[in-house]
């Protein structure tokens, strides 16, 4: 019948029919509809998936729908159904893999429940499956077992494979036939609309948040885990009841009373409240579940419902004094010389390669667990075929592929003829000056993007796989040890090279996060940017697993890498680990050198850098004060001399190709710049020694310096030159700085780019300038970093203006494009209330009570010390009127002082009557009319809900702007 029926046809998609001669629909939602499709080029059936037109009528729905496509499309995982085509022309859709198996649901209305073992290794391909999501920052936000199917897999332990056949792209499908089980769950739903299955949802998602990360997804996969081990689901009830339990109740921890303590701590884990208390990354669980045996041993007899076959089990890696020792020559090259001992993953010896002249290699022999596990062997032997394919001259690059000798596998390496970072900072007793982790780390940033663009699963940049190597040979007799208690600048030239081969152990913590301690690893492949930040922070001596400012850095450069590693940071604040190196080094432009002479309260603060780190240079200068002197130096840790022991050949496995190492970027011995120190800098110091018993001046003083940004401001032509390598045009939904030095990130939730800080003197300086506007300056004294003042409604939207035309003229922004002030709700997004109800700022002033903007946007009454800049009567802060912009921490968008300091303006009138404008966020001083009030109305001014209200044409020293940049429309 279907035969007789002319198809539907889109480009070379043609949609397929049913028997009784309907389409061939697999879903269809509020969001769209989903066809099964034939593709006519390839031959083969697909999954068509067409919002509906009237939803791509609205811009932000069509640059969402396309953008996470796009995104989606990235991905290619063996756990996940790809996206194989996309149209971005009327009519809108794309085309993603059939995946016709046995949906993991019906499988369990099959069996109700499955086998310990059978249901962790479900579990452990759903991790892997949300890693590689994870890695292109795509959330899920509606993992059930409806979407997972099960495919015939005779290599894996339990004879199937679990496909992930949904990306989170489309709403409410009710799929229909067993092949189908498909696809898109809604994200472009409005921000605090509850959407997806509620049985599986997290508790920051049943609460509406608007900003959900992995680990929401995380807490799903413990409810599939729950139900394929009891076969029911946590929490049962009506749509209100199950999303309070998600949030308040604990699961009934007696339903797994018969199973292992390890399984039912790892359930604890995942269904955890709070995220912070969850798994951090997809890694750390499938981590965990290796340490768990049952996940990797099949049951004696098992019953695949896909298929019966069995996959062969690899043989057992014997002890080492078993099948390798020392002297062996494998694969009729590598000649074991020193057994270096057992690390993480395996044993690493020094071998002599005799295809180079008995040159040192390393080799890794690793452990026979991991070699179980066949995710890990994939993703190994892709890294080290990538590496040697696109050799990288930081990286300590593979000499060939996985090997086998005897029941041995393993792997050969550039040696690391040098000491590693780790032993370079416990030699400096904790910290570097900024000046020496510029130039240590000036060409490892694009190597870390490398990384990450080729996915290698297992480079970290941490201190003990970092290392500073001589250029000129050094032997055993070599002073290079030693170099480690000596300035880089005394040091002859060098190389810094990275070992991106790590392999934790099960446990092991690690962090995207500043919660956990900084010497955790994090994988480039997880966040680039928060691998590099960690770094860069330990170096500089940052008090680990906080965001405490470092002494000796200004408040901009503080506040990038606050802005790297707070929540909602990492790659959703910059694009690249190199556009954070320049940003970071930018940052301390203009910083003054006087900052350098204070001293952190836990350890000594480093040299403050006076010169900025250039993007366009691989190796930035940072001219520095001489670093102070050092203790005497640890005692010289010899290089170690291999055993002489006669070679006893073995048959040759598979011949590994002698490929020359790449070039190696070369530091220069370079001495830093003298900084003349700043005139009448003596003053201060004799101001100090006279008030040395005064403890309020002492402690304004250390607040001052350990926040204080930078004084010496910033003209509009070095703003401009700085501006530029960041971008050429601004994207509504990437990071984009503009040419007089404003930085904007988007905000999930809203369709602008926001300023991460209210607009700053040195901004609103050239405006003034360049329109001769009127500007008066206020009472008190302000730096070039502190938020302008004494500017109304109606200075604010020309500002806007005059920036637009600015920047349209210089092709920074397109003509759709225009700076302006955020709207009312757009604000209370970025401030992180819940979804608002009222047509004007008027209706919604103050409906949404006790949630205030510290803590992201969650904070509760009384505010904490540093919450914000507020009001003395407040007492969380210690500056009298104005605070440098990013004082204090940014929220989970990246946004600073969306509590405090100044009013910010918004673009609404407060009500129809057009008489008012609307402004937010609480400021520096509250006003004498609150002072006659009492506690509870200082209270209800620092709600985030609450609205101040004034005339167009106010101007006042507590009221400012940020802008955003949105399309004009």
């Amino acid at each position: 019948m279907s035969d007789e029926i002319e198809p539907l046809r889109f480009a070379h998609f043609a949609v397929l029919h049913r028997a009784d001669g309907s389409l061939w629909e697999l879903g269809k939602g509020g969001m769209g509809v989903t066809y099964k499709a034939f593709d006519t080029k390839l031959k083969v059936d697909v999954v068509l998936k067409l919002p509906h037109e009237h939803l791509m009528g609205s811009e932000r729905n069509l640059r969402l729908f396309l953008r996470e496509a796009r995104a989606a499309a990235k991905v290619r995982h063996a756990n996940i159904a790809s996206v194989i085509h996309l149209n971005d022309e009327p009519p809108y859709y794309y085309a993603m893999e059939f995946v016709a198996g046995l949906p993991l649901d019906r499988l369990l209305k099959e069996r109700r429940s499955l086998p310990l073992a059978e249901a962790l290794d479900v579990l452990d391909q759903i991790a892997a499956a949300l890693q590689a999501l994870s890695g292109a920052q795509i959330v899920h936000r509606d993992l059930k077992p409806a979407n997972l199917v099960l495919l015939p897999d005779d290599e894996r332990p339990f004879n199937r494979t679990v496909k992930l056949i949904d990306f989170g792209l489309a709403k409410g499908f009710a799929v229909a036939g067993a092949e189908a089980a498909t696809y898109l769950q809604n994200s472009l739903s409005q921000a605090g609309v509850f959407s997806g299955t509620v049985v599986f949802a997290s508790p920051e998602q049943c609460a509406g948040a608007l900003e959900l990360d992995t680990r929401s997804d995380l807490y799903s996969a413990g409810v599939i885990l729950w139900q394929m081990l009891t076969g029911g689901v946590p929490f049962t009830g009506s749509l209100q009841q199950i999303l309070g339990m998600h949030q308040f109740k604990e699961p009934p921890w007696a339903a797994l009373a018969e199973f292992p303590e390890p399984v039912v701590e790892l359930l604890r884990r995942l269904l955890a409240k709070d995220p912070e208390s969850r798994f951090q990354t997809p890694r750390l669980l499938r981590e965990a579940l290796r340490a768990t045996s049952a996940v990797r041993t099949p049951p004696p007899n098992p019953a695949p419902t896909v298929t019966a076959a069995k996959s062969p089990a690899l043989p057992a890696l014997k002890a080492l004094t078993e099948s390798l020792t020392l002297g062996t020559t494998l694969v009729a090259r590598f000649r074991l010389g020193e057994d270096l001992g057992g690390g993480d993953g395996g044993r690493l010896f020094r071998a002599a390669d005799n295809a180079t002249g008995d040159a040192p290699v390393a080799v890794k022999v690793l452990r026979s667990d991991w070699l179980r596990d066949r995710t890990f062997v994939d993703s190994l032997t892709r890294q080290l075929g990538a590496m040697r394919r696109l050799p990288n001259p930081v990286w300590l690059g593979p000499l060939g592929g996985l090997e086998h000798s005897g029941d041995s596998a393993f792997f050969v390496r550039e040696w690391a003829q040098g000491f590693s970072l780790d032993e370079l900072l416990r030699a400096r007793h904790g910290e570097l000056s900024a000046s020496e982790v510029s130039l240590l780390l000036g060409a490892l940033p694009a190597a870390i993007d490398r990384a990450a663009e080729e996915g290698f699963t297992f480079a970290e940049p941490i201190l003990r796989k970092l290392f500073v190597m001589p250029v000129a040979e050094a032997g055993p007799g070599s002073d290079w040890p030693a170099r480690r208690s000596q300035p880089l600048a005394e040091w002859p030239d060098f190389a810094l090279r990275w070992n991106a081969f790590s392999f934790r152990p099960s446990g092991t913590a690690a962090s995207a996060t500043v919660t956990q301690n900084a010497n955790d690893a994090v994988a480039v492949t997880e966040d680039a940017v928060i691998a590099l930040a960690l770094l860069v922070r330990q170096l500089l001596g940052g008090v680990a697993g906080t965001l405490t400012p470092i002494a000796a850095l200004g408040g901009e450069a503080n506040a990038v890498l606050q802005r790297a590693l707070a929540s909602g940071g990492g790659k959703r604040a910059f694009p690249s680990a190199q556009e954070f190196w320049s940003e970071f080094g930018r940052a301390h432009e203009s910083t003054p050198a006087r900052l350098g002479d204070r001293k952190s309260p836990a350890r000594r603060s480093p040299a403050k850098v006076a010169t900025v780190l250039s993007r366009e240079s691989p190796t930035p200068k940072l001219a520095a004060r001489e670093p102070k002197p050092v203790p005497a130096p640890a005692p010289a840790l010899a290089t170690p001399t291999p055993k002489t022991i006669p070679a006893t050949p073995t048959p040759l496995a598979k011949p590994v190709s002698a490929t020359p190492p790449p070039k190696i970027p070369v530091v220069p011995k370079q001495k830093p710049a003298q900084v003349s120190a700043p005139s009448g800098q003596a003053w201060p110091r004799r101001l100090l020694v006279m008030l040395a018993f005064s403890l309020l001046a002492v402690g304004g003083w250390w607040v001052w310096s350990s926040r204080a940004g930078d004084k010496s401001g910033l003209s509009s032509t070095r703003a401009t030159q700085s501006a530029t390598t960041v971008s050429t045009a601004a994207t509504i939904d990437l990071p984009f700085v503009n040419e007089i030095g404003m930085r904007l990130v988007p905000v999930a939730g809203t369709s602008v780019l926001f300023s991460i800080w209210d607009t700053r003197v040195r901004d609103y300086k050239i405006f003034a300038e360049e329109t001769r506007r009127n500007w008066e300056k206020p009472s008190f004294a302000q730096a070039e970093d502190h938020p302008a003042v004494n500017v109304s409604w109606e200075d604010a939207a020309a500002f806007c203006e005059w920036l637009t035309l600015r920047e349209r003229a210089s092709r920074r922004i397109s003509g759709s494009q225009k700076y302006r002030l955020p709207r009312d709700l757009e604000w209370s997004v970025a401030v992180g209330l819940p979804r608002e109800t009222g047509s004007t700022p008027s209706e919604r002033d103050n409906k949404t009570l006790d949630i205030f903007p510290w803590n992201n946007g969650k904070g509760t009454w009384p505010p904490p010390r540093g919450a914000g800049n507020y009001d003395k009567f407040v007492k969380v802060d210690d500056f009298p009127y104005t605070s440098p912009v990013g004082s204090f921490s940014a929220n989970q968008f990246g946004l600073y002082d969306m509590g405090g300091n100044v009013w910010q303006w918004c673009e609404d009138w407060h009500d129809a009557s057009n008489q008012l404008r609307v402004s937010r966020g609480g400021a520096w001083r509250v006003g004498f009319a609150v002072y006659l009030a009492n506690a509870l109305s200082v209270r209800g001014y620092l709600c985030s809900a609450y609205r101040k209200i004034d005339r167009p044409g106010v101007r006042d020293g507590n009221m400012g702007f940020r802008v955003v940049l949105a399309e004009d429309r």
